[in-house]
């Protein structure tokens, strides 16, 4: 039995990148009426691609600052947005986004650390089931391949028995158990 990752064939974006295009694929699926409406609030992330637009923000505090913005923004449309939009898939990614790099408190809402993130946070806008994993010396964006094959030194062939296919969050020892 071994496993090996697969990559998914994503972009490699920052957290503000996503949190950017997630805004833009919500704005992108609001009707004439509500894209007028919400024209101001989205302007700032909708001018330019999000990877340009996370080009121009230089610096720790500088990104720190867009976070806090845009989580801010995000909220309020999430709030505003539920009723009319909370079954679209764009709207349900948002979602995801805020949740996984906000906390709203008493205290208001605040970016979560970096530590503070997990593996499973999305790392793709267009991949919602890829993971993030260190093994070893690499880091990995997508999935994990766990192959089990025969191995009897008496008999020239060999099988493969069993394919595995899993977030590369997943250990192999997990992975081992299941094919049990």
């Amino acid at each position: 039995m071994d496993s090996t990752q697969i990559a998914s064939n994503i972009v490699s974006a920052s957290r503000l990148q996503l949190l950017v295009e997630g805004l833009q694929r919500v704005e992108r699926i609001l009707s004439e009426v509500d894209k007028v409406r919400l024209a101001e609030t989205f302007a700032p992330y909708t001018q330019d691609r999000a990877g340009h637009y996370t080009y121009r923000v230089k610096g720790k505090e500088a990104v720190q600052a867009h976070l806090q913005q845009i989580g801010q923004t995000i909220y309020a449309l999430l709030l505003e947005l539920k009723t009319a939009y909370a079954s679209e898939n764009a709207y349900r990614v948002m979602e995801r986004l805020f949740a996984e790099n906000f906390h709203l408190c008493e205290s208001g809402l605040h970016p979560k650390g970096n530590a503070e993130l997990t593996s499973s946070c999305l790392q793709s806008v267009d991949d919602l089931e890829a993971t993030y994993r260190s093994k070893g010396t690499g880091h990995y964006k997508g999935y994990v391949a766990n192959l089990t094959e025969t191995c009897d030194p008496t008999t020239e062939l060999q099988l493969i028995t069993k394919v595995q296919v899993a977030p590369n969050n997943v250990d192999d020892i997990q992975l081992l158990a299941a094919a049990l």
